[in-house]
């Protein structure tokens, strides 16, 4: 997930455990169905589904790894039926313009209401991704920010396996419907991982919840 490393925008790049352990542990979700628009093998889409949450997910790609429905474009498809929430981790190209039209799409359906009165978009990005000019009045827009205080890197899914690829540092960030920022920040230590299970919280703290 780096120039160096070269990313490519359409190949896979799953969401290691400790970043899907610290969206479910400190965002709070609303009701109703997600929408995982760039689900890829859907690691991050059985997360949710194991914390309790229904789960659409599809994808640009078409190969046969994909758990979700495929060749659907995030920037021109039309939002599925009885979505309240769209949490990926979205393409991060070199040159970043596909991520800022990603965000830009997510905050079309937010501002048209296509999410409903409560609905959030989350995206996780890396720490450096906030730097970009042409994001200034997207983050701006944004309410909540959660820094993860730990490097990760997205080549590696299991926990205690050895990194393959570059780390990074990464902020999941989100916007509601019903609060288009200014954005409140906290940083979160790595979640404690049993084994190759992750601890999901399905009780929210109450400071947690007002965030």
């Amino acid at each position: 997930m780096s120039s160096v490393a070269g990313r490519i925008p359409t190949e896979n790049y799953s969401t290691p455990p400790c970043l899907r352990a610290a969206l479910t542990d400190n965002i709070l979700l609303p009701g109703g169905r997600i929408w995982e628009p760039a689900v890829g093998d859907g690691q991050l889409a059985e997360h949710l589904s194991n914390s309790g949450f229904e789960v659409t997910g599809s994808d640009i790609r078409t190969d046969t790894n994909i758990a979700g429905q495929k060749s659907v474009d995030f920037l021109t498809a039309p939002i599925p039926s009885d979505i309240s929430s769209i949490v990926t981790n979205p393409p991060m190209d070199k040159g970043g313009q596909l991520l800022t039209a990603f965000i830009d799409r997510g905050l079309e359906h937010l501002r048209e209401g296509r999410l409903g009165e409560d609905g959030a978009l989350v995206l996780l990005m890396r720490l450096d991704h906030e730097r970009a000019k042409s994001r200034t009045a997207q983050f701006n827009q944004a309410c909540e920010r959660v820094v993860c205080s730990w490097r990760s890197t997205c080549f590696s899914n299991k926990p205690g396996e050895k990194s393959i690829g570059p780390i990074h540092s990464f902020v999941w960030w989100v916007w509601r419907s019903n609060n288009f920022g200014p954005s409140n920040s906290i940083y979160v230590d790595e979640p404690q991982l049993m084994g190759a299970q992750v601890v999901i919280t399905t009780t929210m703290k109450s400071n947690r919840a007002s965030l």
